[in-house]
Formats: structure tokens, C-alpha cells, sequence
């Protein structure tokens, strides 16, 4: 039987956080030990070159914390592509490789070289094929704002439409956070320092 898959999506502005980055390398260690990750993201700079630097960056500050990891753009190998009826993922591509790595890191360049932005529409379309492949999969998400309560003194674990609906009254400001959430559910939401709580 699989273990299921943990998802962590990094949104554009996060990936330009310098601070925001730090934290997330320094305390996301535990989170992967001994499970398949995927680390899913765009970038503001949607070019070919900026946005393989920035799956590169990554790769490297979980590499400096022992984190076996590589990297692709989604046109590599053909992992992600746009069909007519939505994006799709090449997850059995994505079993090989976690043969030798733990975390596999991959922008949302798609073959084609095809921009998609990692938003609601695209998560909802690929967990169902990530979920087929792995079983479940649990998705990690971080406020937009560094100084949200959101996830700020404990992680918060969205189970179903009503959680994420309740702290979207509370929290309107992380409207796209939890847009996403809402379709990739379970969901955890926290700041990254809290990381390590994460079960």
C-alpha cells in the first residue's frame, strides 16, 4: 500500500521572500523525512530561464538541509502538459524518480513551454491524478502575508469546504490561499516556523 504523497505549493511572492525562504528551508526537514514530496510552483518571471533557476533555488536550500531532491520544469520529460480537457501530470514519472529522491521539485512551465499558474483550477485538475498514483495526498500551503494569524501559533488543518469557508471570515485578506485550499483538500496552512508541528 502507498504512503500518499505531501503536495507543498510555493506561490510566486514567497519565492521572492528572502526571509519567508529561509524559514521554509530551516524547518521543513521533518515534514519530508521519510515521504514522497512535491514542491509545485510558478514565478512572476513566467521565461524558461528564470523559472529553472528558481526550481534550482530551491533544490539547493533542501539539499543544504540533507533533503535528497531534483528538480524539473513541467516540459521536462513531459511532466506536465495541457490536454483539452485540462493540465495533466506525469505521475508515473514521478514514482521513478522517487526511487532515489525524496522531494522532486517542479515548475508549472509545461510542454511547449506553456505557462500555467499553479491556482485553484490547476490543483484541483492534478490531485485527483496525483491521488491515483500515490493514494492520498496532503497539500501544505503558507499565508501570503508573513504576519497572518493564519496558521501563525499552530498549523491549521482544513478537512473539508466549511474549514476553509470559516477562516476565509476570518482572513479575507488570504483569499487565494484558501481558494486553493478549498480544492485541494485535506489541507494544512501554516507559517513556515511551524513547520516542524506538522504531522
Amino acid at each position: 500500500m502507498d504512503d500518499g504523497l505531501r503536495l507543498t505549493i510555493l506561490f510566486p511572492q514567497q519565492l521572492e521572500d528572502r526571509m519567508f525562504m529561509r524559514d521554509f528551508y530551516t524547518n521543513v526537514g521533518p515534514y519530508f523525512q521519510g515521504k514522497k514530496g512535491l514542491v509545485l510552483h510558478g514565478g512572476n518571471d513566467k521565461t524558461v530561464s528564470a523559472l529553472g533557476l528558481s526550481s534550482k533555488k530551491i533544490a539547493a536550500g533542501l539539499s543544504e538541509e540533507m533533503i535528497t531532491n531534483v528538480a524539473f520544469s513541467g516540459f521536462q520529460r513531459n511532466l506536465i502538459s495541457l490536454k483539452a480537457d485540462g493540465p495533466e501530470i506525469r505521475t508515473s514519472v514521478l514514482r521513478e524518480l522517487y526511487k532515489t529522491v525524496n522531494v522532486v521539485v517542479l515548475n508549472t512551465l509545461a510542454v511547449g513551454e506553456k505557462y500555467l499558474e499553479a491556482d485553484a483550477d490547476f490543483i484541483a485538475a492534478v490531485i485527483p491524478q496525483l491521488e491515483e498514483e500515490f493514494g492520498s495526498v496532503q497539500t501544505l500551503l503558507f499565508p501570503h502575508n508573513p504576519l497572518s494569524a493564519l496558521g501563525g501559533t499552530q498549523p491549521v488543518t482544513l478537512n473539508g469546504p466549511a474549514d476553509c469557508r470559516r477562516w476565509l471570515e476570518l482572513f479575507p485578506e488570504e483569499s487565494e490561499v484558501l481558494g486553493v485550499a478549498e480544492r485541494a483538500l485535506p489541507c494544512v496552512v501554516c507559517q513556515p516556523q511551524k513547520l516542524r508541528q506538522v504531522r
